[in-house]
């Protein structure tokens, strides 16, 4: 079991706010995806979205699959799920299929997706799986051989406007740690506590900690969208910013990047780019761990609504792709 396993686990009204906060997936992504999957073979019968909160790419993958599986380990999120998708039978619900699962225990609670899923699209939710667990779940399920796995995450909004953009970079990691630091203490044992950070590198290393077997997984390509971008730090682009006498400033460790896999960094800004609001930015930070009403938050966003005021901000979105291919 993941160490916080339940952040998800949110009813509608946040996941509405999850739908302005983060950014739209551009159509040129998903057809990266494709063009990778159906390059190695792979088959369009059957996809599967874990972890599927409030399943906002469901009905994409239903656009091109002919059977999306869809699963999320949260009551509260398999309701909206219905209640959103099911009744969208013109645009790909009559082809959903949903299901209250926990990706790491898919094996043994759906035995029916053994070796039947051609491709998994985790969508911003690997690093809330007890990641060795979830590994072997994913690769159990993917059709063998030209299965494909995907995981992609989007990091913390980069800003543009380098003035606002240093009042806005530490609001989220600074509740971020205070967020961990609480878990941290509250676990009583070393192991549990050296289990969090092994756990939490998933994020903060941008999923370089994700390991792919090179005796499962073949064409294995680690893509960075954005990272280039002038003024970005690594540090705050995924919800891994924490305290530093917790967690490890060095990454390299952590690392499961192997020799033969594709690695590359790209400027990709279009379809990633933000325009919005002092909203807009209140909605993005929503969708992270903050305490609304802590007088750290308040402290720093007053300062932020102070300087952006009515104007409209620009910036983008940092990314992490993986794409691989079952053996």
């Amino acid at each position: 079991m993941a160490p916080i396993a339940n952040w998800y686990d949110h009813n509608k009204s946040f996941w509405d706010a999850y739908h302005t906060g983060r950014p739209k997936i551009p159509d040129s992504f998903f057809e990266r995806v494709y063009e990778y999957h159906t390059s190695h073979g792979g088959r369009l019968d059957l996809a599967h979205e874990p972890g599927a909160g409030l399943g906002i790419h469901s009905l994409r993958l239903a656009g091109k699959f002919s059977r999306v599986l869809i699963t999320d380990p949260s009551d509260q999120n398999i309701d909206t799920i219905k209640q959103r998708l099911l009744d969208a039978t013109t645009n790909g619900g009559d082809r959903l299929e949903i299901h209250k699962a926990k990706l790491e225990d898919i094996p043994s609670t759906l035995p029916q997706t053994h070796g039947k899923i051609d491709l998994i699209f985790c969508a911003t939710m690997l690093h809330w799986t007890s990641i060795i667990p979830a590994m072997d779940s994913i690769s159990s399920q993917l059709v063998s051989p030209g299965g494909t796995f995907i995981a992609f995450n989007s990091g913390v909004l980069h800003l543009y406007d380098e003035k606002i953009n240093e009042i806005w970079k530490p609001i989220i990691p600074s509740e971020t740690t205070k967020f961990f630091r609480s878990k941290y203490d509250a676990y009583p044992t070393p192991e549990e506590k050296k289990a969090l950070i092994g756990w939490a590198m998933v994020g903060r290393s941008a999923y370089d900690s994700v390991p792919l077997d090179p005796d499962l997984f073949t064409d294995v390509q680690r893509i960075k969208l954005n990272y280039d971008t002038p003024g970005f730090d690594l540090r705050t682009a995924t919800i891994g910013n924490f305290v530093d006498d917790i967690f490890p400033l060095d990454l390299k460790p952590y690392s499961k990047v192997r020799e033969g896999e594709k690695v590359a960094s790209e400027m990709c800004p279009e379809g990633w780019e933000f325009e919005g609001g002092i909203k807009e930015l209140r909605a993005v930070a929503e969708t992270f761990p903050i305490e609304k009403e802590g007088e750290n938050f308040k402290k720093r966003w007053a300062e932020l609504e102070k300087v952006v005021g009515d104007d409209k901000v620009k910036g983008v979105w940092p990314v992490t792709l993986i794409m691989a291919t079952r053996k």
